[in-house]
């Protein structure tokens, strides 16, 4: 989830099981769930590995919540790093912070750094 390398069994559960099932939709909705729960700091969307749980617990943040404030923190952000350059798009806010993007329905942008 955090872009970090796969765990090799000496140091723990291996992770290359799972390393098939990353491409999947049902991953990349994890992943998309998983990044709500930075999003609201951490108040919300809490069982990554079972996040049916957020749902019986009311602690599930849909994306159409916390996706609007990741795209005004972004553009808070970028202010800040430049305040003279205008930046509109997901995919330009993306691209200044080097950060690759989900569009609201999931998919990832790639921005366009040529």
């Amino acid at each position: 989830m955090h872009g970090l390398p796969d765990v090799p069994i000496s140091v723990g559960v291996p992770s290359w099981p799972m390393a098939g099932l990353r491409k999947t939709p049902y991953f990349k909705w994890l992943y998309m769930n998983h990044e709500g729960h930075h999003v609201v700091g951490g108040q919300g969307n809490y069982n990554v590995a079972c996040p049916l749980t957020d749902h019986l617990c009311g602690t599930y943040v849909p994306q159409s919540e916390w996706r609007p404030r990741q795209a005004a923190t972004l553009a808070t952000l970028a202010a800040r790093k430049a305040p003279d350059v205008k930046v509109g798009s997901p995919q330009e806010l993306a691209a200044s912070f080097d950060t690759p993007v989900q569009s609201a329905e999931g998919a990832a942008l790639k921005p366009n750094l040529a």
